[in-house]
């Protein structure tokens, strides 16, 4: 481009630095909601079919100044406003939710938030302002998946799903839209590597039947 167009465009730093403008806050990113709207709207159906996905990723405890912002970061953030910040705890994790289109080959972080844990109740809320504010801009997510963690078990409990055996209910009815049912995944990688690390801590286990499950069967 630059050797067609010679010096009439802004040299690349510039046009970095312009990309810097976008908001990198935590909390739900309106830039990324915008553009779902307009994708949604330029499908032949009006609305995007996706999947949500949720996982913590893990973060080092520092506080750190950030001068285009005057302020510190690194504390527990959920994208509103906060008088003293510096009163809340440094933050240990990142609570990323991202959308995957189950029609086309995209996905796209919609989120995150600065978390020193996370109870089940407050996830579920999160997911619940989350497919609120997708479902608002033509976005239907039709499943969930999480890690087996216990506070995201204790979340699908209060949507409205449940992993217990004897009432198994893996769906809970879509906050935006009563007739939309949401299925729940447990992520398949993270429930074998927990499989996986309680037979090496624990050896043996044994089935309800008194058998014994060893790794050397596997």
């Amino acid at each position: 481009m630059r050797k067609i167009f010679g010096n009439c465009l802004p040299h690349p730093q510039t046009l970095a630095s312009w990309y810097k403008c976008v908001g990198g806050n935590a909390g739900f990113h309106d830039e990324v909601f915008s553009a779902l709207r307009m994708k949604a709207e330029a499908s032949g159906q009006g609305k995007l079919l996706c999947s949500f996905m949720m996982d913590e990723v893990a973060i080092r405890k520092q506080l750190d100044f950030d001068p285009a912002g005057d302020k510190f970061i690194g504390h527990v953030d959920m994208g509103t406003a906060v008088e003293d910040r510096a009163a809340l705890p440094l933050a240990n994790e990142a609570l990323v939710f991202m959308v995957v289109s189950l029609t086309e080959s995209w996905k796209v972080p919609v989120g995150y938030f600065l978390i020193a844990g996370l109870q089940g109740d407050e996830r579920a809320n999160l997911v619940r302002l989350c497919l609120d504010k997708l479902y608002a801009v033509g976005v239907h997510v039709v499943s969930i998946t999480f890690d087996g963690c216990s506070a995201n078990m204790n979340m699908a409990k209060v949507l409205g799903a449940s992993f217990d055996m004897k009432s198994l209910n893996s769906t809970f009815c879509h906050p935006s839209n009563p007739n939309l049912d949401v299925a729940v995944f447990l992520d398949a990688c993270h429930m074998l590597k927990l499989t996986r690390n309680t037979l090496a801590e624990k050896s043996v286990l044994i089935d309800a039947d008194g058998n014994k499950i060893k790794w050397e069967y596997f």
